[in-house]
């Protein structure tokens, strides 16, 4: 007898730098799943929106956060990278595909020249909606 089942997709590890060309390009999604305060303190990558990971495990869950990002590749930060892991694989279990996680997290991100700024106020649905420059896309970054 064989037993089938489905594992969820294992997300990639990316580095920084391409994390950082992928906002550039304005393909992929960026989520900081760091909690509020710490990106009040730090601030986040430029155009990443935040959203702790409880939050996120909630909207992933349910399936609104599969609505919203309509299939757009999702890049997964944190501080260091271990929250952002978690993350993706929760998105993964969750049938959200094309995710992936910085390694080094917001430190790696700042130390390859990645820009920052201050914790942002805007709503997901908001976030995707925002035009974003042409670019060659994710999957070529």
């Amino acid at each position: 007898m064989t037993i089938h089942f489905n594992a969820p997709k294992i997300p990639n590890v990316i580095s920084a730098k391409s994390a950082i060309e992928a906002s550039a390009y304005g393909d992929a999604v960026i989520i900081d799943v760091r909690n509020e305060d710490e990106a009040r303190k730090t601030g986040t990558a430029r155009g990443a929106m935040v959203m702790p990971l409880g939050k996120l495990r909630q909207k992933a869950e349910t399936g609104d956060l599969e609505k919203v990002l309509k299939g757009r590749p999702v890049v997964l930060m944190c501080a260091g990278g271990q929250k952002a892991q978690f993350a993706a694989f929760t998105l993964a279990q969750n049938g959200i595909d094309n995710v992936s996680f910085t390694s080094g997290g917001l430190m790696e991100w700042v130390n390859n020249g990645g820009p920052v700024s201050a914790y942002p106020r805007i709503s997901l649905p908001t976030f995707i909606q925002q035009p974003r420059p042409a670019g060659f896309g994710f999957a070529h970054v």
